[in-house]
């Protein structure tokens, strides 16, 4: 997902100072009142795990930022809240609105090769989009998802603020991946803080209107596996009226890049969540045909076409996106000279 600048209807993929630029010029009311509900979902680990340190910097970083914005805007407000399975309630932060347990997991909609009690996506969505209609906030209120070991900067929650203030319903901001030789305890969260870190092309953190979230499709996408939110993608892009991904904002990070999710023994994960994609895309297309041309724009926006069955949007790989041909040749004639 490295394309900049591009748009195709309500959607558009843009580097913040192009994106940037325009917003300034559109103005925006920023005393118009806003609300943040920003989940997570825990995970019980022993305290010397990886996940339960990154976990601890996660919650430090939330607080800050909520702290933050909070103090410098009279017309934002944030509330913290984590949904977990029951046996995962001791991660719960402090602080956070504990919403009810989640019930269903991996093993509820298939078998695996690798067995892993892994949550899903829109069980989680749900817990949050009935804590938004619950919490009876000022103004538009918008849930804020990131996966556990997503850290926000302090400016974070009034940045979101600044965006939507402009009409964006959905924004997806790419995380920027920092230096993995931080131990990932919060002693070592100023220098994380201070570490400008690389673009990275994952989808991990989502800012989206609560109205929308009644109008998402029943997929069931698994968190912590590959193409995990491929299918809210589509969803978002087709309920949307005005949405973006931003590639290189310098507004959340993540300590290094193991992948671990990318395994060849974790396939069948992979599978499964491509397989709830395309099911997401066929049912946004058979409630309105008209959908099908954007969704295939988007598609080639973001390179999707690789994976994607032969037919799949009638996309075509020359004809779709004839540039990323072209890539794919510069690159190969660079690995035969080396």
């Amino acid at each position: 997902m490295n394309q900049s600048n591009k748009h195709e209807g309500n959607f558009t993929i843009s580097r913040t100072r192009e994106l940037h630029k325009l917003l300034a010029e559109e103005g925006a009311d920023h005393s118009r009142n806003i609300s943040f509900v920003h989940l997570v979902n825990p995970v019980e680990k022993p305290p010397e795990h990886e996940l339960s340190r990154a976990q601890a910097v996660t919650y430090k970083s939330m607080r800050s930022a909520a702290s933050f914005a909070m103090a410098q805007d009279p017309f934002l407000q944030v509330q913290l809240a984590a949904t977990a399975f029951p046996e995962d309630a001791p991660a719960h932060p402090e602080g956070f609105i504990v919403l009810p347990p989640l019930e269903r997991a991996s093993e509820d909609v298939a078998s695996f090769r690798v067995p892993r009690r892994l949550p899903l996506l829109h069980e989680v969505l749900e817990k949050g989009a009935a804590c938004c209609e619950a919490a009876d906030l000022p103004g538009d209120t918008y849930l804020v998802f990131t996966n556990i070991d997503i850290g926000v900067m302090p400016h974070f929650y009034a940045y979101c603020a600044w965006l939507v203030r402009h009409d964006f319903d959905t924004v997806i901001i790419n995380r920027r991946t920092i230096a993995d030789f931080y131990p990932q305890s919060e002693s070592d969260w100023p220098a994380m803080l201070s570490d400008f870190g690389g673009n990275h092309p994952g989808l991990d953190c989502f800012v989206i209107k609560a109205s929308i979230l009644k109008k998402l499709s029943s997929f069931q996408s698994i968190i912590g596996m590959g193409y995990v939110m491929r299918a809210l993608l589509y969803d978002l892009v087709a309920n949307s009226s005005r949405a973006t991904i931003i590639l290189d904002a310098h507004a959340t990070f993540h300590v290094g890049d193991a992948m671990d999710w990318v395994s060849e023994k974790f396939n069948d994960y992979r599978e499964f969540n491509k397989a709830e994609c395309l099911k997401t895309i066929a049912a946004l297309i058979a409630q309105s045909p008209a959908l099908e041309a954007r969704l295939a724009n988007v598609a080639c926006l973001i390179s999707d076409i690789f994976w994607m069955p032969a037919g799949t949007l009638n996309l075509t790989f020359q004809d779709r996106n004839p540039t990323v041909l072209i890539g794919l040749k510069r690159f190969a004639k660079t690995l035969l000279r080396r």
